[in-house]
């Protein structure tokens, strides 16, 4: 993750697997994007999780996951049991969130620390931003003078966080601290521009929060599906949330849980579901570790040197995706040498009538029958075309294939492997990776060099 490029507002990223930092001790993490360089693309976990995150640098600005983003997208990322130590503009998932930032469809557990300025659960600093359908229920702390809040710790002016919460057992700070359940302070500017909406805190676990009779509810609101449906007049801005009688009786307080690709609000469902409300366990934020759910294929961890492997960047031009659990058929390298060349799977396309192969005979000299090879790079004095991964499917789809030199068994490509590098692959798989609408996979097409004859 550390490998994204960070100012460039057009690189998409996806994570790809759930990741665990095992060796929390060497882990001090190097936050993503800093005060010169924020990141400014977007990030989507796809339902996945980063565990077990380390930061220990008191005397740092902007500590989180990402440290400062500049019009930037998160969403679909749950950041657990995490410990984080700053100074100031610190949060579980960004430190400083500027420049309309959208944050969504995110979590943070564990524990957030800063020494003064902005220190929030999940984000320390919203500034001309938003954040939506996301929580935490980190302990957040901080010290003297210091603003502290449950969720956010400075939603400035212009910013907006709708249909949000925070479960922290522990809000705290030093002499002269502002103290917020949900935000340390909402400060909406000489324009009284931003708002927060249908957001919340458990003003029973934290008491004395400067925003108690704003957003403070009490444990059994907190825990009944009715605070997030009927209790909102507006029935567009209630929460997208159902409940659940087959979860763990633990799991209270709503959670995010990601299903075919689409993520969701889930509520415990028991006895005390019926009761309006009225009656209810109290097992507090830390009981409430979030589950998310993504069938069918459970991803194993990943080890922390692993981390760039399960990163997926999706850009106009290039593309890295974890391995997926698929079995392929038998697979034909190119004959490019380099770790970046491309490996076609099944029997090597040959030509036959299409326009798109009618341009390449004429650019590359290639005639029918003979075979072409593809690379995610240029090769040094070999012709080369660009050709689009709807392309090369529509080059080896539905027509059986010549049979080469190497006598491969004349048979119809219907699977693409390319490798990247040495520990990361993309499969393209019959449409099983789903690229954006009007994102395209693109690779470099060469002729196949003919072999001598002996």
């Amino acid at each position: 993750m550390q490998a994204m490029e960070l100012d460039d507002d057009t690189k998409n990223y996806a994570l790809g697997a759930n990741i665990v930092l095992y060796d929390t001790n060497d882990n001090n993490w190097g936050a993503i994007g800093t005060s010169s360089n924020p990141f400014q693309g977007a990030f989507d976990g796809l339902g996945h999780t980063v565990s077990n995150l380390n930061i220990n640098k008191p005397t740092d600005q902007l500590a989180g996951l990402f440290g400062h983003i500049y019009s930037a997208t998160i969403k679909n990322i749950g950041v657990v049991d995490a410990s984080i130590i700053g100074k100031s503009y610190v949060g579980g998932l960004v430190g400083s969130s500027r420049s309309n930032s959208s944050i969504s469809n995110s979590y943070s557990t564990g524990s957030v620390t800063g020494n003064n300025g902005y220190i929030g659960g999940l984000v320390g600093s919203n500034g001309s931003s938003t954040i939506s359908n996301s929580y935490s229920t980190a302990s957040v702390s901080g010290g003297d003078s210091a603003t502290v809040g449950g969720l956010v710790g400075l939603n400035d002016s212009y910013s907006a966080i709708s249909n949000s919460y925070s479960s922290s057992t522990s809000v705290k700070g030093g002499t002269g601290a502002t103290l917020g359940g949900l935000v340390g302070v909402d400060d909406k500017g000489y324009d009284n521009i931003g708002e927060i909406t249908h957001s919340y805190y458990d003003k029973d676990v934290n008491t004395g929060m400067s925003d108690a009779d704003i957003y403070g509810k009490t444990t059994t609101q907190m825990q009944n599906i009715a605070t997030y449906t009927t209790a909102i007049e507006d029935e567009d801005k209630r929460w997208n949330i159902t409940e659940d009688s087959t979860m763990d009786s633990k799991y209270k307080y709503p959670i995010l849980v990601t299903q075919n690709e689409v993520t969701s609000w889930k509520i415990y469902k028991g006895t005390e579901s019926s009761n309006n409300g009225e009656s209810s366990n109290n097992n507090g934020g830390s009981s409430n570790p979030p589950v998310v759910v993504t069938p069918p294929v459970v991803t194993p961890p990943v080890q922390a040197q692993k981390i760039a492997d399960v990163v997926t960047t999706i850009v106009n031009t290039n593309s890295v995706k974890v391995e997926l659990p698929k079995e392929v058929t038998t697979q034909v390298n190119t004959n490019f040498t380099s770790s970046v060349a491309a490996t076609v799977v099944a029997p090597k396309t040959t030509i036959t009538s299409s326009p798109m192969l009618a341009t390449l005979e004429t650019k590359l000299g290639i005639t029918a029958g003979e075979g072409v090879s593809l690379s995610s790079i240029t090769i040094e004095g070999t012709p080369t075309e660009i050709v689009t991964l709807s392309q090369l499917q529509t080059m080896s789809d539905s027509q059986p294939q010549a049979n080469s030199s190497d006598n491969a068994a004349s048979t119809t490509v219907t699977e693409t492997r390319v490798a990247l590098s040495e520990n990361s692959i993309i499969d393209l798989i019959n449409g099983g990776v789903h690229l954006p609408e009007g994102v395209d996979q693109q690779f470099y097409v060469t002729k196949t060099p003919k072999k001598k004859s002996n």
